[in-house]
């Protein structure tokens, strides 16, 4: 068979496309080799070596096999004995300078396409070994040359880590850090991402290596957890190597990076331009649950009036999102959220509470998702009456409201006499499906009553609708036809039942369920 030679600390690239197989190599470890591979020789080593097929230039699973050659005069197949093998493309052997070794990469399951294979001295270096650092650590000089590639995989805006890299640990102080190599003078194109959560499962927190936010080099900020240990690996792009300045500090809290820090936006209709760019990475829990984001918190003062909040405009230039929370910064609960910047749900329709603070943060869907935004809020007159009632897309969505600042108002009951309550009113369109309203959210904290119309607000008609409680809570599900007009009313169920409420809406095609 033809083999090329590979001298240490060499990167090549091949293909395994197109190969043909004279004759299959020896059973090597867990390597399949049903797939034709290429051969590469090696010899006048000592030591441990590594030879790697590095990910991120390839498309395939590739595998390696080290072999070598009991019959230094027969050089086919059948003379080869299994020295070492990985089918995860990632073996180190112990060579012998009187050894020739011999090279084989193939794909897993028939597989072949094109590679990047690594091969040379074998530096120890992984997560486990991270260098400690404290998180005061300013002009910490490091250098790549000599490591070996870690097939470290892509995290925020980092590609895969195929060049070289070091790791590096820190100790959560419960601040906002920040790891950099902003300030080295040396031209190492350098790639930087921080994980948690242990060296056996890593979670990304964070990545720079696109030119942000300063220059080739860059930074990640996030915030940290008092105690908790975070992993660090710092590499050159491609297959660069070279000599670097590690910073990690503490940053100060800026305006907005924090719920405490919450920029205040101003009463009435109002817009307000920020950026995510240089926000920090953070834990939290969302109305989805918990989730690792970057994003500018606000907070609004409840004026009794009803807000429709938005980033869909063209200066939002990013997947841009929407949180809302009441409660306090050490106590949030999130009570509605937008789904997309500018397609369904894509706006938080919410009646307040005079003097209730409610904090709203501006997110992407993940860590990486960052960019400019405006964030829109169009107050209008409290919705405590049918002839305010805003007109609501009939699609899921979660509707934040307060009753506290709503009037007094009879409507005709359905099945029941007529009570004087507080209550909100909205309108929907039908399209044919079954709607259900419901305010079985643990965010309800009062006894609440929902009851649903046709007609107009000067011809209110009772709809039919199948109710259910929820304790104190209630959800009414009902029947739309399309293109007709629907009253929904939310509030107390009898005089003096006032409070918040969180209404989810959800719809149910007629030909299913």
């Amino acid at each position: 068979f033809d083999a090329e030679v590979l001298q240490p600390g060499s990167v090549v690239a091949g293909t395994s496309a197109g190969a043909e197989a004279t004759e299959t190599p020896p059973l090597c470890g867990d390597v399949d080799l049903t797939a034709p591979g290429v051969w590469y020789e090696v010899g006048n080593i000592t030591g441990f070596y590594r030879a790697e097929v590095l990910l991120g230039y390839t498309n395939f699973s590739g595998q390696v096999s080290v072999y070598r050659s009991i019959d230094e005069d027969d050089l086919g197949c059948s003379a080869l004995i299994c020295d070492k093998a990985s089918s995860t493309g990632n073996v180190t052997w112990l060579a012998e300078a009187k050894e020739t070794y011999y090279l084989y990469v193939n794909g897993v399951n028939g597989t072949s396409g094109d590679f990047d294979l690594f091969f040379d001295f074998n530096v120890p270096s992984s997560c486990r070994e991270a260098t400690r650092l404290d998180a005061s650590t300013l002009g910490y000089m490091a250098s790549t040359v000599g490591s070996n590639p870690q097939n470290v995989e892509s995290c925020g805006y980092t590609g895969y880590h195929t060049a070289p890299g070091l790791w590096f640990a820190v100790e959560g102080t419960g601040e906002m850090l920040e790891v950099s190599t902003c300030g080295s003078l040396n031209d190492l194109d350098t790639q930087i991402s921080v994980f948690s959560n242990g060296c056996d499962s890593l979670q990304c927190i964070g990545g720079t290596g696109q030119d942000y936010p300063c220059g080739d080099n860059g930074s990640v900020s996030w915030k940290s957890e008092m105690g908790e240990i975070y992993h660090i690996f710092v590499s050159g792009r491609s297959s660069r190597v070279g000599d670097f300045v590690l910073d990690i500090k503490e940053v100060s809290r800026v305006n907005g990076y924090s719920c405490p820090a919450s920029v205040a936006v101003g009463l009435g209709t109002t817009s307000f331009r920020s950026s995510t760019i240089e926000a920090p990475s953070q834990v939290i829990e969302l109305c989805g649950g918990s989730d690792l984001v970057r994003g500018i918190w606000h907070k609004i003062s409840g004026t009794g009036k009803t807000m429709r909040i938005s980033v869909c405009n063209d200066e939002t230039d990013f997947d841009a999102r929407l949180s809302l929370f009441s409660g306090s910064c050490d106590g949030l609960s999130c009570v509605a959220n937008t789904r997309s910047r500018c397609a369904e749900q894509n706006e938080i329709l919410v009646t307040t509470e005079v003097g209730q603070t409610y904090y709203l943060l501006v997110h992407g869907p993940d860590s990486f998702s960052i960019g400019n935004y405006r964030l829109d809020i169009d107050e209008s007159p409290i919705n405590d009456s049918c002839e305010v009632a805003p007109t609501l897309d009939l699609s899921p969505a979660k509707y934040f409201g307060s009753t506290m600042s709503a009037k007094l108002s009879t409507a005709i009951e359905c099945n029941k006499p007529a009570t004087e309550t507080t209550a909100l009113w909205y309108k929907v369109v039908g399209n044919g499906a079954t709607a259900t309203f419901s305010t079985c959210s643990d965010s309800t904290d009062f006894s609440t009553d929902i009851t649903v119309f046709s007609g107009t607000c000067m011809v209110l008609r009772c709809v039919n609708s199948k109710e259910k409680r929820c304790g104190k809570r209630k959800s009414v599900s009902f029947q739309t036809n399309e293109n007709e007009s629907y009253y929904v009313r939310v509030g107390g169920n009898a005089t003096g039942a006032i409070g918040n409420f969180v209404m989810d809406v959800t719809t149910m095609s007629p030909f299913f369920g």
